[in-house]
């Protein structure tokens, strides 16, 4: 099987190729996925702007165990993403701040300044729902939200983060107990997210995301097993 011609594995395809805002995903050593924005002002260096933790917002160039979309976006709205990302880094990123972790998503933006917005009874982002508050804040609707189903395996891997986020000294216990109270909501996965992200219409539904990730999940397959000696 190809790759799809959406999705680029570094260093194969540089990200000197990449206009303004695109997505980058991963796999990590627990055999999960981590996904990041994408972002370039002009012609300077990319850099990746994504949710590592709880209050571990990042921006730095991703590693080449990433491969990357671009956003199919017209360059005006690429700009603004691009953007977006720049006023987000400069509020958020310093250790002191950060950004709270949790599950529950469906209305958290940030506003023209980058300062976030939390929805009624949110009160945090994943890797994934942080790309999607941030494309949300710059206009771009990317999943049809509501189409999303509630699935066995996903809240198994909601109480695998909560467990982290229990583990780590670092997080108040009454974030959490708001986290506890989320572990049954509907999850987007970060390979739904990124998968979405290849299309050129918007907003993108359960079924055409699915069968996106599903096609950036084999490519890494394919990947891993050609690069084995």
């Amino acid at each position: 099987m190809p790759f799809p011609i959406w999705l680029h594995f570094l260093p194969d395809v540089p990200l000197e190729e990449l206009r303004s805002a695109g997505v980058a995903i991963t796999l990590t050593g627990q055999g999960s996925w981590h996904a990041g924005m994408l972002h370039r002002p002009q012609e300077e260096a990319v850099n990746m702007l994504d949710l590592a933790n709880d209050h571990w917002l990042r921006n730095s160039p991703p590693s080449n165990k990433y491969a990357w979309v671009q956003l199919e976006l017209p360059a005006v709205r690429l700009l603004s993403v691009a953007a977006m990302c720049r006023r987000i880094t400069k509020l958020y990123t310093s250790p002191a701040r950060g950004l709270p972790y949790a599950f529950r998503y469906q209305k958290t933006v940030f506003n023209v300044d980058g300062k976030i917005l939390f929805g009624k009874s949110e009160h945090g982002l994943t890797c994934a729902t942080f790309i999607l508050a941030v494309l949300k804040s710059a206009g771009v609707d990317l999943l049809k939200l509501g189409e999303w189903p509630q699935r066995d395996d996903d809240m198994d891997r909601h109480r695998e983060l909560l467990a982290m986020l229990q583990g780590d000294s670092n997080v108040s216990k009454a974030h959490i107990a708001e986290v506890a109270a989320e572990v049954n909501c509907v999850r987007y996965r970060p390979e739904e997210v990124v998968g979405a992200a290849s299309s050129a219409q918007l907003p993108v539904s359960f079924l055409d995301a699915e069968t996106a990730a599903r096609q950036l999940t084999q490519a890494f397959a394919l990947r891993a097993a050609s690069s084995t000696p």
